[in-house]
Parts: C-alpha cells; sequence; structure tokens
C-alpha cells in the first residue's frame, strides 16, 4: 500500500354424492378427543441489512510518534497509511463513522462479524496492510516509514494475528462452530467481503481471499492494483486524509489528482 501527499395429493371426489342431516355434536366431540392444534409460529422477520460493515486493521505509528515525524515521512516520500487514515476512508461507508471496529487479529475481525444480526450482511470490508500470502490484521508503522504486519497465529491459533492459508486451514478444522456462526450473518442471497488493501487479488493473496471468504459463506472481492492513499498537508501538519486511487504516476507514487475521499468509488476486479 503506497502514499503521497498533494443472506401427497389432495382427496378426489369421485362419485356425486349430496350430503345432507344435521351433524351430532357429540360425535364430532368424541372424534376430535385429544387433538389439538399446534401453535401457529410467526415467520422470523427478515434482518434489514444496515449497509456495509467496514472493518479496520490497527496499524499504529510508532509510540509517542509527532505531526512532525509524520511531516518528515511525507517530505522523505515514505509515508504510509496507518489506523488514522483507515478511519476517515472506513468512515464514508454507509454507516458513517461512529461504527467501525478496529481489529487486531482474526478473532477481533470475526467477532465483529458475530455482533451483528443474523441476515443482516451484505457486504464486509477490511480496510488494512497486506503481504503477498498474509492479510494483515494488527500491526505498526516506524520511524522510518517501514510497515511490519502481525503474523498469522497458523493452524494451531488461527485466531491470533493476520490471516494466511494455514490460518484458513486451522478456523475450517479448529473454529468450526465459530465459523458457521459467522455464516448466519449473510443476508438472504449471501454476501461478499471486499478486501481493501494493497494487491490482493494478485498472486499468492488471491487464493488466499478466495479461501477465506468461501470458508465465512461469502464471495471475495479485491483489486489486482495497489491502493495509493494521499494526504493534504499545510507544510506542517496534515490537514485531509483518506482520499484513494488506482492511479500511479510512478511506482509507489500515487497520482493524487485523481483520488477521491473513501473506498466507494474504487471498482475492484478480482476476482
Amino acid at each position: 500500500m503506497s502514499g503521497q501527499a498533494s443472506g401427497a395429493p389432495a382427496d378426489a371426489v369421485t362419485d356425486d354424492v349430496s350430503v345432507t342431516g344435521e351433524v351430532d355434536a357429540a360425535v364430532l366431540d368424541g372424534a376430535y378427543a385429544g387433538v389439538t392444534g399446534a401453535p401457529l409460529q410467526a415467520k422470523p422477520a427478515k434482518a434489514t441489512p444496515k449497509g456495509d460493515l467496514v472493518v479496520i486493521a490497527v496499524h499504529d505509528r510508532p509510540s509517542g510518534s509527532t505531526m512532525a515525524g509524520e511531516m518528515k515521512l511525507i517530505a522523505d516520500g515514505a509515508w504510509s497509511p496507518a489506523t488514522e487514515d483507515f478511519l476517515v476512508v472506513a468512515g464514508t461507508g454507509p454507516r458513517g463513522s461512529k461504527s467501525v471496529p478496529s481489529c487486531t487479529n482474526v478473532g477481533g475481525f470475526l467477532g465483529a462479524i458475530q455482533a451483528e444480526p443474523e441476515g443482516s450482511l451484505s457486504r464486509v470490508v477490511i480496510v488494512s496492510h497486506s503481504t503477498s500470502g498474509l492479510l494483515g490484521f494488527g500491526g505498526s508503522i516506524d520511524a522510518a516509514g517501514s510497515v511490519s504486519i502481525t503474523g498469522s497465529g497458523g493452524y494451531a491459533s488461527p485466531l491470533d494475528g493476520g490471516v494466511d492459508l494455514n490460518a484458513v486451514n486451522g478456523l475450517k478444522d479448529n473454529a468450526a462452530s465459530l465459523v458457521e456462526d459467522v455464516r448466519k450473518r449473510w443476508a438472504e442471497g449471501g454476501g461478499e467481503i471486499l478486501f481493501f488493501s494493497c494487491g490482493t487479488g494478485a498472486g499468492v493473496n488471491l487464493a488466499l481471499m478466495q479461501e477465506l471468504a468461501k470458508l465465512l459463506g461469502a464471495k471475495a472481492r479485491g483489486f489486482s492494483q495497489p491502493i495509493g492513499y494521499c494526504v493534504q498537508h499545510d507544510g506542517k501538519q496534515v490537514t485531509a486524509r483518506g482520499r484513494t486511487t488506482l492511479t500511479f504516476k510512478a511506482p509507489g507514487q500515487p497520482d493524487c489528482a485523481t483520488a477521491q475521499l473513501g473506498y466507494r468509488h474504487l471498482k475492484p476486479d478480482r476476482p
């Protein structure tokens, strides 16, 4: 990820017979003695989708980081988006900025989905950093601008850290009841997971996002191109965040003239 400033046939009547006469109430009482009718069960109301559930991965800058430090990263061309930038992007979703879960591991991500009513989700958006084969949930950005992503807990501890194929297999084998509960959250007709992260529609990550979405009962969507983040500043401090683009002037240099606020203007092309 790069940054830059700027859900028996019916009885047949075979004879033409007319039935006449009075019915003895006592006969009816005897015939239906002990027979009770099952109470009518109201069909549960369908949950109304509330719009995209957008979750963000926590990627903080170093402890004690200052605006001056961030401005230096911008000047050095070493700036990358962090938690505060992800929050701005997520806040442009249909629900706004008041209900954006911040996740430091896979367990937090699945818990955010579980917190939704059954049958209510059409789409979940994950705003994060990623590498080839690892979808980030948690990490940091050091004073030099280098992005680190918390590793996967692997097959044995799939709820810890980020997601790789080993963690997906661990969820499948070791957390079946949790996965089944998550799958109940999708609206009728199914849902999708949008991976709003660098190159999650390319290479190893294409298989990863497909396997994770399939396990959770959804379709996967992502981007084959890097996502560029742009910030505005006045030379002393950042004045605006959360503008994104798929267009680059050069590797690592997003074309901020084409950037727009949020994520909904970018169209996923994978799978």
